[in-house]
């Protein structure tokens, strides 16, 4: 799995802070234009063309792809410019885009059959040589950001427009990572004049203005598909923390929020006078207590021993934090039992999180022979100091004290990412909409190719199972082999999965939508 690992896990601890912009991005693009799936009759008649909508974020991209950083926000910006091979609807279910349909010749091989409707802004027609052009090209670039995140593989134009991904091992992910991140460039446009910011695409929408406070995307008028009901989406961008008087005054059409924003009694006039809608979506995101689970002595406790190497302790951290209590003072969580949230392939409905029990907790500690706990430091970024803070004082219970440790998200990640930590908080969300994606990162043995997340859980059963899973490509198969992985790993408590986020929208009534599972 080839990603951009410091900027990706960046991505996702911070979706749930500050991803404002990113996922409204996402929204404009398959929502409102409706990519992932058709409206009912009702729902296309409340969305009637605009000629503009404003749409109101913290997050925003100088440079377009694919000259920009690997993350949600900038890509999900990119998406109404360029198209990849394939996309998720709504439903986190893989669909055509480009290639009107694929198939496996063998395990090694990908063929994509290039759509005949496909074409560029300028009116040229997509080629099978335009998507082999764009994937060496950018893997051929090492300066760009995205070059490693694209799957290794040889690229080669077959007849008929189609083109073959041919990989070294069988990879059964590879069109989920070519829909992430893969947007197809065209041959001509790049080779006359390079990498800039109006290059051509094949999406809804072309760049017709970009400056540090704002970005404004018109109507590609030779869009091959269903054309877009809004003929004009400008992105706005400011320093303040609260979006909603944004709305209020109708300088923006589309915002986020949070129930704990010192504006959000606003809304409720707007909403009673139907100016406005609120809509709420679960994010994929899950928020994790990661241990060093396999040194003999880890570096921030006061012991000579880990406690994290007993199973008896990790079991009792689960029970000793008190998810009921913090999803009721946290409205925009809900407590999750495992590493992904439904709607990612691979969940598995059968696992169920432990209650709390502060009792067995505190008797699994003595077990363990911890009854007097011990002193741990805990690395965290500093914007999740509340979340952090209510689960110390529940490991307080149990005698486990926790010295804080927050750090600016440019120091934290380069902190773990070399493993100078014996447990952080942080939150992943896999690109591929799959479980494997997280099994393979998060808890296989940390190796050259698994575990590029994991601090130092180690179980050579999971292992196994794992590296299965990467090598099958029946999808019914994998499937059952990915649930029984992720229950092996909740069963040993790889990790501390503790909730995932709400995201919260407020939006112009003139606006119909339907929030995405990948928000």
């Amino acid at each position: 799995m080839a990603q951009n690992k410091t900027t990706k896990v960046l991505i996702w601890l911070l979706a749930f802070i500050v991803i404002l912009g990113g996922i409204v991005f996402g929204l404009i693009k398959l929502s409102i234009i409706n990519l992932g799936g058709k409206s009912t009759q009702s729902e296309e008649n409340q969305t009637t063309s605009l000629d503009n909508i404003k749409v109101y974020g913290l997050l925003f991209s100088k440079n377009f792809y694919p000259n920009s950083e690997v993350e949600g926000s900038i890509l999900a910006l990119n998406y109404n410019i360029y198209e990849s091979l394939a996309t998720f609807n709504r439903d986190n279910i893989l669909i055509p885009l480009i290639a009107s349909k694929w198939d496996n010749p063998n395990d090694l091989t990908w063929r994509f059959y290039i759509s005949s409707k496909a074409k560029f802004s300028n009116g040229d027609p997509v080629t099978a040589e335009d998507v082999k052009f764009t994937y060496d090209y950018i893997k051929g670039q090492k300066d760009l950001p995205i070059s490693t995140s694209l799957p290794d593989a040889t690229v080669t134009v077959g007849a008929n427009n189609t083109v073959e991904f041919v990989t070294q091992n069988p990879d059964p992910l590879l069109i989920n990572k070519l829909a992430w991140c893969f947007l197809i460039l065209q041959k001509n446009d790049i080779e006359k004049n390079g990498i800039n910011n109006k290059n051509i695409g094949t999406g809804h929408y072309i760049v017709s203005e970009a400056n540090d406070q704002t970005i404004k995307l018109v109507t590609n008028e030779n869009y091959w598909g269903e054309k877009p009901k809004i003929k004009t989406v400008t992105y706005l961008q400011s320093s303040e923390t609260s979006s909603i008087p944004y709305l209020i005054s109708g300088a923006a059409d589309v915002i986020f929020y949070t129930s704990t924003d010192k504006d959000v009694d606003l809304l409720n006039g707007a909403v009673s006078g139907g100016k406005i809608n609120l809509k709420k979506v679960s994010l994929p995101l899950v928020n994790y207590f990661d241990l060093d689970s396999s040194s003999d002595k880890t570096k921030y406790i006061d012991l000579p021993t880990n406690p994290f190497k007993d199973k008896r302790v990790r079991e009792a951290i689960t029970l000793a934090i008190d998810m009921d209590n913090f999803s009721k003072n946290n409205p925009d969580t809900t407590t999750v039992s495992q590493l992904v949230t439904q709607g990612i392939f691979g969940y598995n409905p059968e696992i169920v999180r432990p209650k709390y029990n502060l009792d067995k907790a505190k008797e699994l500690m003595s077990q363990a022979g911890y009854p007097n706990g011990f002193t741990v430091t805990v690395d965290f970024v500093e914007s999740t100091t509340k979340e952090i803070t209510a689960f110390s004082n529940d490991l307080a219970k149990i005698n486990i004290t926790t010295k804080l440790n927050p750090l600016s998200s440019e120091n934290f990640f380069p902190k773990i990412m070399s493993k100078d930590t014996s447990m952080y908080y942080v939150g992943y969300s896999p690109d591929t909409k799959d479980a494997s994606e997280v099994l393979e990162g998060l808890v296989h043995t940390p190796s050259q190719i698994y575990g590029q997340y994991n601090l130092s859980y180690s179980n050579p059963d999971i292992d196994k199972v794992i590296e299965e899973i990467s090598k099958t490509m029946n999808q019914k198969t994998r499937q059952q082999k990915v649930k029984q992985a992720m229950k092996l790993a909740m069963d040993d408590y790889a990790k501390i999965p503790l909730f995932y986020p709400y995201m919260n929208y407020a939006i112009s009534s003139k606006i119909y939508w339907k929030p995405r599972l990948d928000g």
